[in-house]
């Protein structure tokens, strides 16, 4: 395990994803699944880190979250600018009304923190982490 996972597994330690159950199992086991999956698919390793913690800020999917998105430097803190980045993009993403289409260029945006829709450059797209 890199620094950057270790420092990644302690964060999601202290804000309890060891006490959230989630679909299959804990929410520590499902992330680190979405990290391995990433991984396998060549992902470049700041992107398995933006997988590993997600779910840190809460997704659409589950909105409660383990760490506000105002405590985002806490994020960057452990992971990096660069993991950081689409870790709370996603959290800000509307899946019903970006997933279906967010592989493509130049589609809308609503960032569903803020109400706005915005048109993400297409390399923020493809960092999505799930």
């Amino acid at each position: 395990m890199t620094d950057r996972t270790e420092a990644a597994v302690a964060l999601l330690e202290r804000c309890g994803a060891a006490d959230t159950e989630h679909p299959g199992g804990t929410l520590p086991a499902r992330l680190l699944r979405v990290r391995e999956r990433l991984a396998a698919r060549g992902a470049r390793p700041e992107l398995q880190l933006a997988g590993l913690c997600h779910a840190l800020h809460g997704t659409d999917g589950s909105p409660q979250g383990l760490l506000p998105l105002a405590r985002r430097h806490e994020v960057r803190a452990a992971v990096g600018d660069e993991a950081e980045e689409p870790v709370s993009f996603y959290a800000s993403c509307d899946r019903g009304a970006s997933h279906p289409e967010l592989h493509r260029p130049g589609t809308p945006f609503p960032d569903r923190f803020t109400g706005e829709t915005s048109v993400p450059p297409a390399g923020t797209r493809r960092n999505s982490p799930s």
